[in-house]
């Protein structure tokens, strides 16, 4: 499957969520008491409701960086190991009753990652050389439980489908392909997050939240040589816009 399709697919979750709950919210209309004695009562948040439907979009990045110097404070040299990610995410649910909630993500990742040797000092300058690495894009769609109290939510993905083109990966062929994305195992693909919506004004809020993922490479095209399998793991936080439909 492309990005294009995935992209795609996404879009049109997002609108079958939301003609979802709007017809869910029209069968559950309920009369209003006009009678002036009628007790106030704490309204629930909007997701609350059961066929709301909630979306979650936000942006992350990361830069991670190690450098060899002759000295602290001298001159700036090619760093030794440097990462720089940038990413997208988008989180759509609707309520089924209450506390849970079902639904599907999308996150993509792009950025690029090096490294190299410090062989020593050569005319006052570090050394840095044996460099590999490249840029690298990841594309990760699937199912998500939300089970979520207020503004407070735990969640569960499943990496249905994932993408990984990477630059630095050509030391794992798969029959001899090192162009191909690499592609997630079934077995392990999770998503695990806990965070928090802060009311900004009416239905838009302030989504934050930090997500554990852990996912397997195991083929390309066809299995990677030998039967060996690439673990990849990221503690990430997420800061996004919130909104409910």
């Amino acid at each position: 499957m492309t990005r294009t399709n995935v992209l795609g697919a996404a879009l049109s979750f997002t609108l079958s969520l939301c003609l979802f709950g709007s017809v869910a919210r029209a069968d559950q209309a309920a009369p209003v008491d006009p009678s002036p004695t009628a007790p106030t009562v704490e309204s629930a948040p909007d997701s609350d409701r059961t066929g709301a439907v909630q979306l979650d979009l936000g942006l992350t990045f990361s830069r991670f960086e190690q450098q060899v110097k002759t000295e602290i404070g001298g001159v700036a040299v090619s760093p030794i190991v440097s990462e720089t990610t940038f990413g997208l995410t988008l989180f759509g649910t609707v309520t089924l009753w209450r506390f849970i909630r079902l639904g599907a993500f999308l996150q993509v990742d792009a950025g690029s990652r090096r490294a190299g040797r410090f062989l020593g000092v050569v005319g006052g300058e570090p050394d840095i050389s044996d460099r590999i690495g490249g840029r690298f894009s990841e594309v990760w769609f699937g199912p998500l439980l939300r089970l979520q109290y207020r503004f407070v939510f735990a969640e569960l993905g499943w990496g249905a489908l994932g993408r990984r083109s990477d630059q630095a990966r050509d030391d794992l062929p798969a029959e001899g392909d090192t162009e191909s994305a690499l592609k997630t195992s079934a077995r392990v693909a999770w998503l695990f997050a806990i965070g928090g919506h802060v009311p900004i004004r009416g239905r838009f809020s302030l989504t934050l939240r930090v997500e554990y993922r852990i996912r397997y490479y195991d083929r390309r095209d066809t299995t990677l040589d030998e039967d060996v399998v690439h673990g990849t793991q990221n503690l990430t936080p997420f800061i996004g816009v919130g909104v409910t439909l």
